[in-house]
């Protein structure tokens, strides 16, 4: 099994919350993440999403189960927050069928209004329109498609039932980068079990 660190989000991953210290950086010097749309209807519906371990390498081969973990600067905690099932990275090939699904649902336009809205008079929308239109799935977050994965199933936590991972085992401090896919050792695994 792997952990995957996500943005930290207070609006259940369906909007930018603008709690994040990590992410696309805008000129304001404010934050967020594509994996802030994780559980956005549309993208749920179409099994389609983005986490940033799936943009700095090629993975090849489907992955199981990834937990989803998130960390909370304020408080230097790390919470357990949902699942993944049956991941794959896309490829550089499907960015254009994919792109054209988003385009039919105006997806561009939509985010566009959220992120004037979330962050008004920055450069947000600018760089979220270079990923949109990116042919490259691994690069920079200014480099690559907006989009990296596919699922099966996604499971994302209401807040009142992410797992607070630090106080359990301090050693879960140490998956704090959002660029490294966590493999869990045996140790680790029963703070994924389901209670």
């Amino acid at each position: 099994m792997h952990v995957a660190k996500l943005v930290y989000n207070e609006n259940q991953w369906t909007i930018p919350s603008n709690l994040s210290n990590l992410g696309v950086i805008l000129n304001n010097g404010d934050y967020y993440g594509y994996e802030e749309w994780l559980k956005n209807e549309f993208l749920k519906k179409n099994k389609l999403g983005y986490v940033e371990c799936f943009r700095k390498c090629r993975r090849v081969g489907n992955f199981d189960r990834i937990a989803l973990i998130t960390f909370d600067r304020r408080t230097r905690t790390i919470y357990y927050v949902g699942n993944l099932y049956d991941v794959k990275q896309l490829t550089n090939n499907e960015i254009a069928e994919t792109r054209n699904m988003l385009i039919q649902q105006n997806w561009q336009q939509n985010r566009n209004i959220e992120l004037n809205q979330i962050f008004p008079n920055t450069d947000a929308t600018m760089h979220y329109t270079n990923c949109f239109n990116s042919n490259e799935i691994i690069g920079d977050y200014a480099e690559s498609f907006i989009l990296n994965i596919r699922y099966e199933k996604i499971e994302l936590h209401p807040k009142d039932k992410w797992v607070n991972l630090t106080n359990i085992n301090i050693k879960v401090n140490n998956w704090k980068r959002l660029s490294v896919l966590n493999f869990v050792y045996t140790e680790m695994l029963p703070l994924f079990t389901k209670k």
